[in-house]
């Protein structure tokens, strides 16, 4: 059975859940995860074996599974039944906790081995971790006359909750012995090379010629490799990395507009307006307004 929290960080303007799930039900040897997100995949019970864009892996207790958008992750045998937590964010969240602690190899690290098993200290841990999130969640109430301080307290909150699980589990995952190698084809290195270069250089460049040429390649052949690997177009992949970085930077930090503007490289402030709002239906004063964590903002 499948449980799904209705978690109140989404109210708040926080793109992060988790679901519990107890005896999974496996349909059509999907796991049920979102496809447009990323997220973690906490087996607690049970065994199972699947594949992860045609790599097989074995999961059982103390097992993490990582997956970013698109990703085929599809079960082969269900051996147990599977007791399991799911966590997925939207990437405007987790591409700049990201950015903070990654690097280019960690990145590629990560795409070729999304799996790691914890000891049992470091099951533990996690466990605590995701079920004290999972308790908050619940035992946080729908208040539709609350005050707009107190809905911005319980985003960052959650926010605040969510990065840290995410460090600590980025902390196991490196720290633990390193994966084995793995074989990747041609369009498997090209798809991992490109993610690389776009968490680099993201805030300068978002044309499909730049990130071809990177590679040596034609931009009609990268983009076909990109949107047959990732399911999404290279424009798409580069939009929803500015837009995740403006919207940080619109939030938490004390920059002008016309400084992140800057920043991320557009030739203008008024350009920049009209890209984010094209993209998020608000312009930048107008998002910082309803999200920004500072108490003033910054025209």
């Amino acid at each position: 059975m499948q449980t799904p929290i209705t978690p109140p960080e989404r109210r708040y303007g926080m793109p992060l859940s988790m679901t519990t799930i107890d005896n999974i039900i496996v349909q059509n040897g999907l796991l049920p995860i979102h496809f447009g997100r990323c997220g973690l995949f906490f087996c607690r019970a049970g065994q199972i074996d699947l594949t992860i864009d045609d790599m097989p892996y074995h999961i059982a207790k103390g097992d993490v599974v990582f997956y970013l958008p698109s990703v085929a992750i599809r079960v082969t045998t269900c051996h147990t039944p599977v007791n399991a937590i799911v966590a997925d964010v939207d990437m405007d969240y987790i591409l700049p906790l990201s950015g903070l602690v990654l690097d280019v190899e960690n990145i590629i690290t990560l795409l070729n081995h999304p799996h790691m098993h914890l000891s049992t200290e470091q099951y533990t841990e996690i466990e605590e971790l995701l079920n004290l999130f999972i308790r908050k969640t619940l035992a946080t109430t729908t208040n539709t006359g609350q005050q707009t301080n107190l809905q911005r307290i319980k985003r960052e909150m959650f926010k605040a909750g969510g990065a840290v699980i995410f460090f600590r589990i980025m902390e196991l995952y490196f720290s633990n012995s390193a994966p084995p190698p793995r074989r990747l084809t041609q369009k498997d290195t090209i798809y991992r090379r490109f993610v690389a270069d776009l968490f680099h250089y993201f805030h300068l460049r978002r044309d499909v010629r730049f990130y071809a040429q990177r590679q040596n390649l034609s931009p009609r052949y990268f983009s076909s490799v990109i949107k047959e690997k990732s399911g999404k177009t290279v424009l798409t992949w580069t939009i929803q990395m500015a837009m995740a970085e403006s919207k940080q930077l619109l939030e938490c930090s004390d920059l002008t507009i016309k400084e992140i503007a800057t920043k991320l490289n557009f030739s203008t402030q008024s350009f920049f307006g009209k890209y984010f709002k094209q993209y998020s239906g608000l312009s930048p004063k107008e998002y910082r307004a309803r999200f920004g964590s500072k108490s003033g903002n910054h025209q």
